[in-house]
């Protein structure tokens, strides 16, 4: 089945994003949001806020009545995963058994439960989810510069069908039905992002930021594997690829955070000048007990933890990380 009319759950920087994406594909799309001043935007200016300058083909209207999403042929969710819970129960009688695309990157603080496995949850394990993740920045997204992605999903028919409807010359969607390593990947690579902007922010050099992504990358495989999913995910645009982006760019939110950290604010200076959310920030109070269920080894997930909960200062938890005893680089 081909997609010709896509929804999308917020018309922030990624929905924003993704929303130009489709269009440009050719297909019709409507945005759901609660901001009035979005929807304002959009259908009178024919602009997204956060992508001012953009000029928005007419094929997309947006709308604060969720109503008018019926009739979709894929709904993206792409909320915070904080909010997710919440518009995936209004969604539901809107779906019809269409597929859902979850675009957040985080744990759900109260469950511990992955984007997928809360839209499993509310939508019953048959559902038709899927995951959109890879090295991808909104506004470079929205600009139009080439961009790489993975579309996951446990049903193959359901990837292959929504790469079709995202694909352009600008854009180009990948398939995987590892959905599970792919979420793993989102998590963790927001985490190990925090770390290296706290490492650049102390002023410790360009060796220790490689230092900090390549042992991540190892947090992140493990807890992959353990968890259900493959290797080759960690290998891809989702994990290296998204990694590599993510804790190298003042344009990360969560490598910002972790610069300014380790500049010496607070998180709560810091959190205080934004609006968007930090999945990272929220995702490493939480990794701590996928960790020690699954039995993975983390120690810079942790340290992010220690730092930006209070519990230590930055400064003590690298010396405590430089201690730690000598082993083998793959153990």
């Amino acid at each position: 089945m081909a997609a010709k009319k896509i929804a999308f759950i917020g018309g922030g920087a990624w929905g924003g994003a993704l929303a130009i994406v489709c269009a440009k594909a050719g297909r019709d799309v409507i945005v759901w949001d609660i901001n009035q001043q979005v929807i304002d935007a959009v259908n009178l200016r024919h602009e997204f806020p956060v992508h001012s300058g953009i000029v928005l083909s007419e094929k997309i209207v947006a709308t604060n009545d969720m109503s008018d999403l019926a009739g979709a042929d894929v709904f993206f969710v792409t909320t915070s995963i904080a909010g997710a819970r919440d518009v995936l129960g209004k969604m539901r009688t809107i779906i019809g058994g269409m597929p859902v695309v979850m675009t957040s990157k985080g744990l759900e603080h109260s469950t511990g439960l992955l984007a997928f496995q809360v839209a499993e949850e509310l939508l019953g394990p048959e559902a038709k989810v899927a995951l959109l993740a890879g090295p991808n920045f909104a506004s470079d997204v929205a600009k139009g510069k080439i961009s790489a992605t993975v579309l996951f999903s446990k049903y193959p028919q359901v990837a292959k069908m929504l790469a079709e409807a995202l694909a352009s010359e600008v854009f180009r969607p990948y398939q995987s039905t590892d959905i599970m390593g792919g979420s793993v990947c989102g998590v963790v690579k927001n985490i190990i992002a925090i770390a290296a902007g706290i490492s650049d922010g102390m002023g410790l050099g360009e060796n220790s930021r490689a230092a900090i992504i390549t042992r991540g990358l190892a947090e992140m495989s493990r807890l992959v594997l353990k968890m259900g999913g493959k290797a080759e995910t960690v290998a891809g645009l989702a994990g290296v690829g998204d990694l590599f982006l993510t804790a190298s760019s003042m344009q990360s939110r969560n490598y910002s955070l972790g610069f300014g950290i380790g500049q010496g604010k607070t998180v709560e200076e810091i959190m205080k000048a934004r609006t968007a959310t930090t999945e990272g920030l929220l995702s490493a109070s939480v990794i701590n007990l996928l960790a020690e269920k699954y039995q993975v080894e983390m120690p810079l997930s942790a340290a992010v933890y220690e730092v930006t909960s209070g519990q230590f200062p930055a400064a003590e938890t690298v010396k405590r990380l430089m201690n730690r005893p000598l082993k083998e680089e793959l153990a």
